[in-house]
């Protein structure tokens, strides 16, 4: 793993990305080796990684990051990228800071938004929905 992490591997990155996450609870660490796999262009690291950055405050990062799956040409990427998990990250024991909160409604979408509607969503409703259904 030590060999791929330094050639830059951007799937080693991403699990190693998940392991500082989830079993060393040291965010900014899991951060740098998920933009890495965003680098290398490993889907599931450029998702996770927009993602997070959203949850902690850095919207304009994230909202970049995950711009670059097109998501107005290509909004039914996202369940290819989910189709595997079994959990969602709120089962990992992930505490839910009040930043992370705050976060969540600042890119809360206006009361004209239709959430429900999946064929019309504005920018606003989808990092909305990605982030909320992502950290349930």
């Amino acid at each position: 793993m030590k060999l791929c992490l330094e050639n830059n591997n951007p799937e080693a990155h991403y699990v190693e990305g998940i392991n500082q996450l989830f079993f060393h609870h040291k965010l900014i660490k899991a951060l740098n080796h998920l933009r890495h796999s965003t680098y290398g262009k490993y889907d599931e690291g450029t998702y996770l990684c927009g993602l997070l950055l959203l949850y902690t405050g850095k919207i304009k990062e994230g909202k970049k990051i995950l711009d670059t799956f097109d998501w107005e040409h290509t909004i039914y990427i996202q369940p290819l990228l989910e189709k595997d998990k079994k959990k969602t990250l709120g089962v990992y024991g992930i505490p839910l800071k009040d930043i992370y909160l705050n976060n969540m409604a600042r890119l809360k979408p206006p009361r004209s938004c239709d959430l429900q509607n999946m064929d019309h969503l504005c920018k606003n409703c989808y990092y909305f929905l990605r982030v909320g259904k992502f950290f349930d």
